[in-house]
């Protein structure tokens, strides 16, 4: 009796490397879809910010430097306004994008800080995915700061307490 030699099916390691050569093509292009998405992700996120610290400053010009209590109190005031959308588009996509932080006390804040400090001491508006993106001069935290700072603490009568 001879020893037969098995030998792999060669039309087997044909698929096999074809199917290889696939999985790999598929995650080049997954990830090169992905890297494109994001790409295009980073001007409107930057829009976002921008959007934001407009409708903010907007807000706080037009309340005695109050600050919003909710998206839906800026969403009102957004509306009653007369701007019907953002440089997004519409102000669901911006609310979509921004993360605010509501319980921000602009006179807590204000009346505690030093006449040269230059910075926000805060961050009040963020993107919800992360990141820092924004377009050069209209970082949202630095405009809200820069806004508050030009005003007389506290501003008119925005925090008095009415008499008894």
């Amino acid at each position: 009796m001879q020893n037969e030699e098995i030998s792999p099916n060669p039309g087997l390691r044909f698929s096999i490397k074809w199917l290889l050569a696939f999985v790999v093509l598929f995650a080049i292009a997954f990830a090169c879809m992905r890297l494109v998405q994001r790409i295009l992700q980073v001007p409107r996120d930057a829009y976002a910010m921008w959007d934001a610290g407009d409708v903010l400053i907007d807000y706080m010009s037009a309340n005695d430097s109050s600050w919003p209590d909710s998206w839906e109190t800026l969403s009102k005031f957004h509306h009653k306004s007369g701007v019907k959308s953002t440089r997004l588009g519409s102000f669901a996509e911006l609310q979509s994008r921004i993360h605010i932080d509501f319980t921000f006390d602009p006179k807590l804040v204000m009346s505690n800080l030093s006449p040269d400090h230059t910075s926000p001491p805060v961050r009040v508006v963020t993107l919800k995915g992360g990141g820092d993106t924004h377009w050069s001069g209209m970082e949202p935290n630095q405009r809200i700061f820069d806004y508050l700072r030009q005003l007389d603490w506290p501003p008119s009568s925005a925090y008095e307490k009415p008499e008894s």
